[in-house]
């Protein structure tokens, strides 16, 4: 559909007019909800390229353009590279939008995930427990933005190791999330995943896997068996069970996962090698 609509509009109006501009937007945002991260980067590189001699390095949508780049290069798992290009993005969008938008926001939070990916935790740390301040103020603690800002401190502090207190955050906030987002939403769902991680890391693997089996089930049912979640979940159950000295079965349904997830995603994505 995007491709033809793209053809029309640049043989009637150019590559550069804005009405094209919009749709190999639209385009390029396909390639990756579809997962052709290679397409997408191709597609967001090209119209970047286009964007900043139509519409300046510092327009608006040229940011949010440099911004997905940079979250494709984190989830292709060049997390140093995507940390900083998100830092540019960061500056930029503070100085053109200001530190308290939620565009700005949004890049500061996935370069402190691009930084806990490098292994840069405390960093990482310092910069989440900024931005929850910020988001907490200006957007509420309801709010879905400030919610997962606590979702990722509480990730942080468990790769640091301070598993009581990872243990304590992700029990406060997985009622809350649920009351505001619903059992089934997302971000709960990572909620009860980083908890059951939290409690096989503290030795509680029976409980552990009982958790990520309902968590599997919920996401199966509602996003898929080919979602990009539930592969991580069942990923994670195959941990679990390793280390319940199931070796076996854990080695068994490793190859299965191995499979779904090179279907998914390509033999070429980090979580396919």
């Amino acid at each position: 559909m995007f491709a033809a609509l793209r053809q029309e509009l640049e043989e009637t109006l150019g590559a550069t007019h804005s009405m094209t501009l919009m749709v190999r937007v639209r385009q390029a945002w396909v390639a990756m909800r579809q997962l052709r991260f290679d397409d997408a980067v191709d597609a967001y590189s090209d119209l970047l390229a286009d964007q900043e001699k139509v519409l300046g390095v510092d327009h608006p949508r040229t940011l949010r353009t440099r911004h997905t780049l940079a979250q494709l290069t984190l989830a292709l798992g060049d997390a140093r590279r995507a940390e900083e290009d998100l830092r540019g993005v960061v500056r930029s969008r503070r100085d053109v939008l200001g530190s308290s938008h939620p565009h700005t926001m949004d890049s500061r939070s996935y370069r402190a995930w691009a930084l806990l990916r490098s292994g840069r935790v405390q960093a990482a740390d310092r910069e989440l427990q900024a931005l929850f301040a910020d988001r907490r103020r200006v957007l509420g603690d309801d709010h879905l933005a400030t919610l997962t800002t606590r979702y990722h401190l509480a990730r942080v502090v468990t790769r640091r190791g301070r598993l009581a207190d990872a243990r304590a955050r992700f029990l406060r906030l997985g009622p809350h999330a649920a009351l505001v987002l619903g059992d089934e939403d997302r971000l709960v769902l990572e909620i009860r995943h980083g908890s059951a991680v939290v409690e096989a890391l503290n030795g509680r693997l029976t409980s552990a896997e009982a958790e990520l089996e309902e968590i599997h089930a919920v996401r199966e049912r509602v996003y898929g068996p080919g979602d990009t979640d539930t592969l991580a979940t069942r990923e994670q159950l195959v941990w679990v069970v390793g280390t319940a000295g199931r070796v076996t079965a854990a080695l068994a349904e490793s190859s299965r996962v191995l499979r779904d997830t090179i279907r998914v995603l390509g033999e070429h994505h980090p979580h396919s090698l």
